[in-house]
């Protein structure tokens, strides 16, 4: 990172955009304000409300050990995380707690030690619902997961539309932590029926006291019929990240790139043909300009798998620009036998090189309880590498809590510059509920992971366990 403090500078706020951004989000909020009562869920973030007078406590406990034969260090560190959602705090009615916190302490060098407070709020209604104020780390999910160190107000106008006004501070956009030069303030929406949904919102960020950054979210989700879905989201930048965020001036290429003005730093359309007899098809096209670092809680098993080209998710560092299209087809021949097809098209806009993925495979549901598949991926990163891969996987739920997966993949990557290379993967994974052993520990469950990479000059070897409780009442 160059710097951290704010810098005198131009302000290169496009007025004109943003009023007719402003005026597109509220007119489309009535769009479904006369909605039904039955509500819709479409973002990941958001998890099933706990019902009035309810408390849900869920904790998990984490232990990784990794050794590699030759080369990297051992590996060793402990992760937890605790979420509360209580709407049933004594002797006051209508007020909840909310809270989600992870940490993961680093044995080794391999791994840094790192906590987050993903939220931690309280939140007050009236009896009625008709308004709520919550104080504390809060996500805002019209916008898209923004979050707010400070107030949001909320007001139910009816049955399917409710608003919401939010200030204070924003969390920093790379520790997370507390910061009193980070600040934010904005408003949203989210209108909803048993078909549409439409939410959004404004944010204005500052940073030392200097205008940061200015952005719009819109979200939208429509069952147009019992076949056809459809789902769409973006975020629109009309201020050039400045402050923290001035590094992202670079591209990956090391070229400096100006962002003024207006930028889509993200936008997804995706459209879902489904029908039970058939099967589905999807259609998806996909756009990012990552303006700050992915979150650092991501799956370290995931992201190892991602580098070493076992997986066609990619890590996008601050800084890149891709366009994606995706097709997903899955064939129901039979309730045992279903082929699938994935086809995918990426462009990295720093350096205009294009990559590709042909992905066909089949699943098996053999018998009740048991799923196994067998793919092949032919995968090109951007002429960097291209990568043949075959996998097969299998697994059983052995009883109503006990089950397992193992799955191997072999791997043929031949990088841009240097000899081609073997490499092999294998993984083995047991979950069971502990309710078995013993009435008091229904409501415990354990997971046990083996990981295992084979690289022509190197093997890595991870064991993983996970030990998660939940508490409901």
């Amino acid at each position: 990172m160059r710097r951290t403090e704010p810098k005198t500078r131009r302000t290169c706020f496009d007025s004109r955009a943003a009023a007719a951004a402003i005026g597109a989000c509220l007119l489309l909020a009535p769009i479904v304000a006369g909605a039904a009562d039955e509500a819709i869920k479409v973002t990941a973030e958001a998890t099933a409300p706990v019902p009035a007078g309810a408390t849900d406590v869920r904790v998990v406990l984490t232990e990784l050990l990794g050794v590699a034969a030759a080369g990297r260090g051992p590996l060793s560190f402990s992760e937890g995380r605790v979420v509360v959602d209580s709407t049933a705090i004594p002797a006051v009615p209508g007020l909840e707690l909310h809270a989600d916190g992870r940490f993961r302490h680093g044995w080794t060098e391999v791994s840094r030690a790192r906590r987050d407070v993903d939220r931690l709020y309280l939140r007050y209604g009236n009896p009625g619902g008709r308004w709520s104020l919550g104080l504390g780390r809060q996500p805002l999910l019209p916008l898209l997961g923004a979050q707010v160190d400070g107030a949001c107000a909320g007001l139910r106008l009816n049955d399917g539309l409710e608003g919401i006004v939010f200030g204070g501070l924003r969390p920093h956009p790379l520790t997370g932590g507390v910061d009193g030069r980070f600040r934010t303030v904005g408003v949203g929406y989210d209108a909803r029926d048993k078909d549409k949904n439409l939410a959004g919102g404004f944010a204005v960020d500052w940073f030392g006291g200097a205008l940061d950054r200015v952005y719009l979210t819109e979200r939208a989700y429509a069952r147009v019929s019992e076949a056809w879905v459809l789902h769409g989201q973006l975020i629109a930048d009309f201020l050039s990240p400045q402050g923290i965020l001035d590094d992202t001036h670079v591209t990956q290429s090391g070229k400096a790139e100006a962002t003024d003005g207006f930028d889509l730093t993200q936008a997804l359309l995706r459209a879902r043909y489904q029908k039970a007899e058939l099967g589905d098809v999807s259609f998806s096209a996909f756009y990012l300009h990552a303006i700050v670092p992915a979150k650092w809680w991501w799956d370290w098993i995931a992201a190892e798998r991602i580098k070493r080209g076992f997986s066609s998710d990619e890590i996008d560092t601050v800084g890149t620009r891709r366009a994606s299209l995706q097709s997903i087809a899955n064939l129901r021949l039979s309730t045992t036998v279903v082929p699938y097809l994935t086809l995918r098209f990426d462009r990295r806009l720093a350096d205009r090189r294009d990559g590709y993925e042909v992905h066909p495979g089949v699943k098996l549901f053999l018998a009740p309880g048991t799923h196994a598949s067998v793919s092949y991926s032919a995968r090109q990163y951007y002429k960097d590498a291209m990568n043949h891969r075959v996998s097969a996987d299998f697994g059983a739920d052995l009883a109503k809590t006990i089950g397992f997966e193992v799955e191997g993949t072999a791997m043929q990557s031949t990088p841009r510059q240097g000899d081609k290379a073997m490499l092999y993967e294998a993984s083995a994974l047991i979950y069971s509920g502990l309710g078995a052993l013993h009435p008091a520990l229904a409501e415990l469950e354990l997971i046990a992971q083996y990981q295992g990479f084979y690289e022509p000059i190197m093997s890595t070897h991870i064991v993983l366990a996970r030990l998660a409780y939940r508490y409901r009442s």
